[in-house]
């Protein structure tokens, strides 16, 4: 594994550095991620209205050229002929997941991250390259999953390896506010007599318009509901 990813670590060995150096003065000297106040009430407002938050990556303190490791990293067993999820061999990936987890604690937020891990590689020569159908992370709804307030209590994080634009395929959500089927005891499973949150969807082209693109630059963090579409 180190010699297919040689600029990566597993276990703290390197063929290209003796061990994992954390970046001086970012994470290995570094102080706990705090926001300001305002930044924390936004932070929250976004999750509980819109289903979702972003984290700027100047908000965050990446160790250097970690991103660019990771994403070559990827391509590279993507060439071998692995999935991207193989990823996780890495300590480059559980660095990445700590921040995450650092985000969470720094906001306040009482949601946890789902525990589901994965990877895409998404391009012209990917095995990913059409990207995905409209889906919500959990398809049923379970009212449990949300607190007495209406905050979820599961989130899902998305951290973009490469800058991720409208043409270089970034996420689009329909805002927890827009969606009628968000919080909804609707059925959603196919051969229910009720239609489907999608049937409901796509039989109301006004929808559309409230879709959002989200364009992210690489080191942004997007955290998003389980409910979001």
């Amino acid at each position: 594994w180190a010699s297919l990813c040689p600029d990566l670590t597993v276990n703290g060995f390197s063929l290209k550095r003796k061990k994992r150096d954390r970046e001086e003065g970012c994470m290995e000297k570094r102080q706990d991620l705090a926001f300001p106040k305002e930044r924390i009430q936004s932070i929250n407002a976004g999750l509980h209205d819109d289903g979702y938050f972003r984290v700027n990556p100047e908000e965050l303190c990446w160790e250097e050229d970690i991103l660019e490791r990771l994403a070559d990293g990827i391509s590279r067993l993507s060439t071998a002929g692995w999935p991207p999820h193989v990823i996780g061999i890495y300590d480059e990936m559980w660095i990445l997941l700590e921040k995450i987890i650092e985000v969470h604690k720094a906001t306040g937020s009482k949601a946890q991250p789902s525990g589901d891990f994965a990877a895409f590689f998404v391009g012209p020569e990917a095995r990913d390259a059409e990207g995905y159908p409209p889906h919500r992370d959990k398809m049923s709804y379970d009212p449990s999953t949300f607190d007495k307030d209406g905050n979820s209590k599961i989130t899902t994080s998305w951290v973009p390896l490469t800058d991720a634009t409208p043409e270089t395929s970034c996420l689009y959500v329909l805002p927890a506010c827009k969606d009628a089927h968000y919080r909804s005891t609707v059925q959603e499973r196919k051969g229910e007599a009720k239609k489907s949150w999608k049937d409901a969807f796509f039989e109301s082209p006004s929808l559309f318009q409230d879709i959002r693109a989200l364009p992210a630059a690489a080191g942004s963090l997007l955290v998003f509901t389980h409910r979001l579409l």
